[in-house]
């Protein structure tokens, strides 16, 4: 017996949700910097007011309402799908919801986001990130791999797709 179409995506992002939080629990708890990989990886405790790469954390209320209303959207969009998606639609769904979760947890609980992964080479330094942000990225790849590909299928009604017999 098959679980319902919402049930799947939304286990998921519970279980992302959750590991994203007891993560960041035991973060904020020990706020570590211990390196992993001289030179590339480091756990290092980050408080994040803002969004990606930290920027508008001036606004962190208005991070917190934004965050909410994606949240809904993504909701929405998975009630609008009644079924229809696939499966590896339903896992990027799952992956966006939950890492918006861990997100909005951590703006409503603390009023910024705890970061810990740190990444770097040499000199070259990437924000620091977490579970959820991964989750995030991982997911808007995905959805975008697949509007590519139902913009790219033939027959589709996508502009840039030509389908002149014998012509490129």
């Amino acid at each position: 017996m098959s679980m319902p179409w919402f049930i799947s995506p939304l286990v998921g992002a519970a279980a992302i949700a959750a590991a994203d939080q007891a993560i960041k629990i035991v973060v904020l708890a020990v706020q570590p910097h211990v390196t992993v990989v001289p030179g590339f990886f480091a756990i290092s405790f980050a408080a994040n007011p803002g969004a990606a790469f930290s920027v508008f954390r001036q606004f962190p209320r208005m991070l917190t309402v934004l965050g909410i209303l994606i949240l809904a959207a993504l909701v929405g969009y998975l009630w609008e799908t009644a079924g229809t998606a696939s499966r590896f639609e339903l896992t990027a769904l799952s992956l966006l919801l939950g890492g918006a979760v861990g997100n909005l947890i951590d703006r409503l609980r603390l009023g910024y986001v705890v970061d810990y992964l740190d990444v770097f080479v040499g000199k070259y330094h990437w924000p620091t990130f977490n579970l959820a942000d991964s989750a995030l990225s991982i997911g808007v790849a995905c959805l975008a791999f697949l509007a590519l590909r139902r913009h790219r299928t033939p027959g589709s009604t996508g502009a840039g797709v030509t389908s002149r017999p014998g012509g490129p």
